[in-house]
């Protein structure tokens, strides 16, 4: 009987957005009594929404593309960690070709990593640190990236290898790449730089560098009198490269020796003020 329903709700969903009714459809989302239904559903309820969730919706219905993208949000709150970021990586496999598409799936995973819980502050010193890295939420942030970043890699080698001009999805990455070195990874205490946390932020900063020559052009891009905030990383993850790189000398190899190390500490404490 409960699956019936479920199976009634997910059909009261597309017919609801057919009609353009998204206002009736985010009313049943936000209802408590559907909390359930929508964890249960998610599988089908993010293929249906993301029908709507194009450049041609963009274009010619932007309030139904907004509230579409309302309706993922409030999905990816009620599910479970690793269907609904196994959902989106399947959704985004099969819309590559359209950027609004491309850009939404992959806002929609880091949404998602932004609500995970971090590990809490258990005033450790020193190496004592080192505990933080077998705490049940430090694994499963550790276990989150590891899924994500094979999948960047081989979204860039796919673009790379690809017959028509890649430029705006890889624009889009690596604005992406870069928010994931924000929440939840910095919350992972880096003073204790090893293990698996050193080699997540030396593969991400190295995936970062296949789509980022200079990372002053994300400077200009945060700061710049025209900012496209589509193409805009956070501030956060700025910083937080900046420090990987010049504190940590992730990757320092292949960064331009044309800037003193200086200035981007100054750089980093100006972008958190701005975070």
């Amino acid at each position: 009987m409960a699956e019936a329903s479920y199976s009634e709700f997910v059909k009261s969903v597309e017919r609801s957005l057919k009609l353009g009714d998204t206002s009736h459809v985010l009313q049943a989302f936000t209802d408590e009594k559907n909390c359930l239904v929508l964890k249960y559903n998610a599988w089908d309820l993010i293929h249906i929404i993301t029908e709507y969730l194009t450049t041609y919706h963009k274009i010619h219905n932007l309030e139904q593309f907004n509230s579409c993208k309302e309706l993922i949000n409030i999905i990816t709150f009620h599910s479970t960690p690793d269907d609904v970021l196994l959902q989106f990586i399947e959704e985004l496999e099969e819309t590559e070709d359209d950027t609004n598409s491309f850009g939404w799936a992959l806002n929609a995973i880091q949404q998602y990593l932004i609500r995970c819980d971090v590990p809490e502050d258990a005033n450790l010193i020193g190496k004592e640190k080192m505990l933080l890295d077998c705490d049940e939420t430090t694994q499963q942030i550790i276990k989150l990236y590891s899924g994500v970043l094979p999948f960047y890699e081989s979204l860039i080698e796919n673009f790379k290898t690809s017959s028509e001009d890649p430029q705006d999805h890889i624009s889009v990455i690596c604005k992406f790449l870069i928010q994931l070195l924000g929440k939840p990874i910095v919350c992972l205490d880096m003073e204790v730089f090893d293990g698996i946390k050193k080699i997540i932020a030396e593969t991400l900063v190295h995936t970062i560098f296949q789509v980022l020559k200079d990372p002053v052009q994300l400077l200009k891009i945060r700061f710049g009198n025209v900012k496209d905030n589509d193409l805009s990383p956070s501030g956060l993850g700025i910083a937080v490269l900046f420090y990987l790189i010049y504190s940590e000398n992730v990757c320092i190899e292949q960064v331009p020796k044309v800037y003193d190390p200086i200035y981007f500490s100054n750089t980093v404490y100006i972008l958190l003020i701005h975070c």
